[in-house]
């Protein structure tokens, strides 16, 4: 059996590689009724590994002294700085401190304030005092010795001095994290050196660098992310929210509604069972719709993995957001006639053996067109691959009375693209031919 699932996952990824996730009108399964549990690789396309750096170990041993006590130096004066909000600040009643957001942005705001780019670990804020990095950043492509520091604080109120560094044409990094003792005074808990590689500063603003990965065994490869990502220039806020609005609620994990070319003339390629598990997100306000919240909702499939959709609230909610006709969207998709419903098959955790590597949208133009409709610019930022520009894509939408509809999507691709297969529109296919539906 173990054999004949890994001939059916190499048909699995080479029919993925070919069709993407466009789904065919008559598509033949065969030996689907085999198999009832199935792993998934990586939805992403498969990348080359990020080269070794160096062979040698990373040690804060490896460290110029003087440089370790200065980072030392400023990172303690920054926590000192940070001494008052953090001991004044509702640290929550569980074991673990928990800061809130709003003490979180104060110890961040105080830290630029003095001088020190400053962002909140879950990049949430525009950085604080951005010029040393900015100024970094065009210095990159010399050869000259340079280094910049920036700081990053945590909502258990930890505090973490990134210095990045070429001395004689070679990258590292100097990490160097403060805690709180329980009388609230700072002190340093942790530091270390590392050799890393690649390190960028984009148009867009960002800082990239990566971890020399030489020394990560093979689990640590396959699912820790070796990029660091921080975002120098702010995000402007109205592209910030037009994102939240429209784009990232549905992002690019196994739906392909931004990984394909398509307008109101043509639905076709849109894969809307897969896509459902958005939609019904988004209309509801609750949590996507996955395998393990399905059966709160809809009835499974017997004999399956499959929940069935009744047909109206398929359609209710499909037709919310797109201006579809109903016997065109039972045309194109996995529809039962027999069941009076559309099939869904949900994510479910343990289904991938990778980290999934899927990117995160990012609006960066925008514009209104004379028929009232926005169009918007994205480009996919993938923080795995080490790349703010994964793909690109231009977004149409239309305001409604009661909320929007998507009108089109226009896929841009170059060479050096990467864009994520979707691996449940075909897993669908598999357990629909239990169904002799």
């Amino acid at each position: 059996m173990k054999a004949k699932i890994k001939i059916f996952l190499l048909v699995v990824l080479s029919l993925l590689l070919l069709s993407g996730c466009k789904r065919k009108a008559e598509q033949e399964i065969s030996v689907a009724e085999q198999f009832t549990d199935v792993t998934l690789i990586d939805p992403s396309p498969t990348i080359p590994p990020t080269p070794k750096i160096s062979e040698k170990y990373n040690s804060i041993q490896d460290a110029d002294k003087d440089e370790i006590a200065q980072v030392q130096k400023e990172l303690m004066t920054v926590a000192e700085g940070c001494r008052e909000i953090y001991q004044q600040a509702d640290k929550g009643t569980a074991i673990n401190v928990v800061l809130s957001f709003d003490t979180v942005r104060a110890m961040v705001d105080r830290i630029g304030q003095m001088g020190y780019p400053a962002v909140d670990a879950f990049a949430k804020l525009d950085m604080r005092s951005p010029e040393p990095i900015v100024q970094f950043g065009n210095q990159i492509p010399g050869n000259q010795n340079i280094s910049v520091t920036y700081f990053t604080v945590y909502n258990d109120g930890q505090i973490s001095a990134y210095h990045i560094g070429r001395t004689s044409g070679m990258w590292y990094l100097i990490a160097m994290s403060a805690e709180w003792t329980k009388d609230g005074m700072p002190r340093v808990m942790s530091q270390g050196r590392y050799v890393i590689g690649d390190v960028q500063f984009t148009e867009k603003g960002w800082l990239i660098y990566n971890r020399d990965t030489a020394s990560f065994d093979d689990n640590q490869r396959t699912n820790i992310n070796s990029y660091v990502f921080v975002r120098v220039l702010p995000y402007d806020s109205t592209k910030r929210a037009l994102c939240d609005k429209y784009i990232s609620p549905v992002g690019y994990f196994e739906n392909n509604l931004f990984t394909t070319t398509w307008n109101e003339s043509d639905f076709s390629v849109i894969d809307f069972n897969s896509l459902y598990s958005s939609i019904f997100g988004m209309y509801m306000g609750t949590d996507d719709l996955a395998a393990y919240n399905a059966a709160q909702y809809f009835s499974n499939v017997d004999d399956t993995s499959l929940f069935l959709i009744p047909t109206d609230t398929f359609e209710q909610m499909v037709c919310h957001y797109f201006n579809i006709d109903k016997g065109v969207l039972k045309n194109i998709s996995d529809y039962s006639n027999a069941l009076n419903g559309y099939f869904f098959y949900g994510y479910r955790e343990g289904l991938y053996n990778y980290t999934p590597r899927i990117s995160e949208p990012e609006v960066v133009d925008y514009w209104y067109n004379p028929d009232g409709t926005l169009t918007m610019q994205v480009d996919a930022v993938n923080k795995w691959y080490g790349t703010d520009k994964a793909f690109s894509h231009q977004v149409t939408v239309r305001d409604t009375s009661n909320g929007f509809q998507y009108v089109s999507n226009s896929l841009y691709l170059t060479e050096n693209s990467i864009v994520p297969q979707c691996n449940l529109s075909y897993l669908l296919d598999v357990e629909r031919a239990k169904t002799n539906y």
